[in-house]
Order: structure tokens, then sequence, then C-alpha cells
């Protein structure tokens, strides 16, 4: 699998196989330090890491831990989505810099690259003109380094125009409304709602990390594999959830004088009529 890499990372690499775990390594030396081989250990090789100097991949990390500590407000997120997005809008006023230009201040690592992902999608947003209709062959002409498109968003816009890009964007929105919409169905039963949180989790951790990286090669298996569970753990529960019971859902969601306790109850037996 490194091979298909080797473009990134020709001057060195490193394995590690116990069983049926493996690591693999590919690098790129610039400065090339000293002990820079991966995958690296400890004193008597009972702890293998490989490490990557981006803050991306700590970013997708940390979204996750965010995500799992989210679940107690799991019942407010419409509010917590519109705050989030009135605070963007608010900030995009009040900056000299395009609201964007807040990923050029992400650094973890020391000296990343996160300027050259804000410029990404500012030098996006001001060649709409050359990729809306049905996208562009090459973005190297945006600029230095343009070439390189580190954010999925952009990727999807050059690749296919304003269509493809909206439509991802649909698709990764109405993700989350699946997994939302079936998680309140079975509000109760508490091992179900987990497993459908951590795959909202899983998919909010792709996001994040889609404003700092394209995927390509093998690397794209992982998102749809994602995106074909989310469906797969959501489509039973939301066909067995009777059209003349949508509207019970709806007044059942929209009153929060009714008692906590009452609600999932009310949602289950529903759910569990429509499996009748």
């Amino acid at each position: 699998m490194t091979g298909a890499i080797i473009h990134r990372g020709p001057d060195d690499e490193g394995f590690f196989t116990s069983g049926p775990v493996g690591l693999g390594f590919r690098r790129l030396s610039i400065i090339d330090l000293a002990g820079g081989h991966q995958p690296l250990c400890n004193e008597d090789k009972t702890v293998m890491v490989v490490t990557s100097a981006s803050s991306t991949p700590l970013l997708a990390f940390i979204a996750v831990i965010l995500g799992i500590l989210m679940w107690p407000l799991r019942g407010k997120m419409r509010a917590i989505r519109w705050g989030l997005a009135l605070l963007l809008i608010g900030l995009h006023l009040v900056m000299k810099a395009p609201v964007w230009f807040l990923i050029n201040h992400i650094d973890f690592v020391s000296g990343n690259s996160g300027y050259h992902r804000a410029l990404l999608i500012d030098m996006c947003v001001k060649h709409f003109w050359d990729w809306w209709l049905i996208g562009v062959k090459s973005t190297q002409n945006w600029g230095w380094d343009m070439w390189d498109q580190a954010n999925q968003f952009v990727s999807e816009a050059a690749a296919g125009g304003l269509a493809t890009l909206v439509c991802f964007v649909l698709l990764v929105s109405r993700s989350f409304g699946r997994l939302g919409s079936a998680r309140r169905i079975i509000a109760g039963e508490r091992n179900k709602e987990w497993l459908l949180w951590f795959l909202a989790v899983a998919l909010f951790s792709h996001v994040i990390s889609f404003f700092g990286i394209s995927f390509n090669d093998q690397s794209q298996y992982a998102w749809f594999a994602l995106l074909a569970v989310i469906s797969a753990a959501t489509a039973p529960i939301l066909q067995a959830f009777p059209a003349e019971n949508q509207q019970l859902r709806k007044v059942v969601e929209m009153k929060p004088s009714l008692d906590p306790g009452i609600r999932p109850s009310l949602l289950k037996s529903a759910y569990r009529f429509g499996q009748r």
C-alpha cells in the first residue's frame, strides 16, 4: 500500500508487522533530521507508533474527542449548529480577512501549511467563474503551489463544478440528517443510540479533515465505507417508522415541555409499532 504514495515519500520507508497489525511509513526528507526513520518504538519495542508533522490529523482526532463529549448536548444540536453558523458569519463581518483564514492560525506542530489551506479556499472563491460549470483541468494557475488541492471541498468543485460541490455538501448534510432522525426515533435504546452517535462523530471527524486534505487513492475507500455503514445503519430504522407516525414524531420533537422520560417512550412506541 505504501507503494501507492511513493511519489509523496521517496526518500525513506519503514514497516512493522505483528500478527494482523501492520504499520507502513514513507518519508520525504527536507531537513533530514537524525532519527527520523519510522515507525518509532520504545526501548523494548512494546510500543510502535508512526507520526505526521501535520495539524490536520490532530484536528480530526480532536474532533472525535469533542464529538464524544457532546453526547450530553445531543438534544440541543440544532441550536448549536445555528449558533456556530451565526458566529462564523459575525467573524466574517468583523475580520479584516475572510473567515476561512482562521485556518491559518491553527498550528499544532509548528510550521504547518495552514496559510496554504486558507489561500486555496480564497483562490477557489475568487476563481468561481473558472470552475462553476464543469470544473477545471488544473488549479495550478490559481497561484503558487495551488496545484495541491489539500481541501476536499475545493477538490470536488475543481473536479465537477458547482453542481458536484452542492451534491457533495448535500451528501454530508443528509448523512447527518439521517443519523439524527434515526437516533431520535430509537431514543432510550442506549446501545443503538451510541452506535448512531459514534457514526455521526466519525462523519464529523471526516468533515473537519476535509479542510486540510483531499482524499485520493485508497483513502477514498474509508470514506465510501463510512457512507455505506451510515446508510445500512439508518435505513432499517427510518423505513420501519411508518408514514402515519411521522406527524407523531414531529409533535413529540417540537414539544420541549413534554417530560424528558415520556418523549423517548412515545418515539420508541411508534418505532416498534412500525416494525409490526
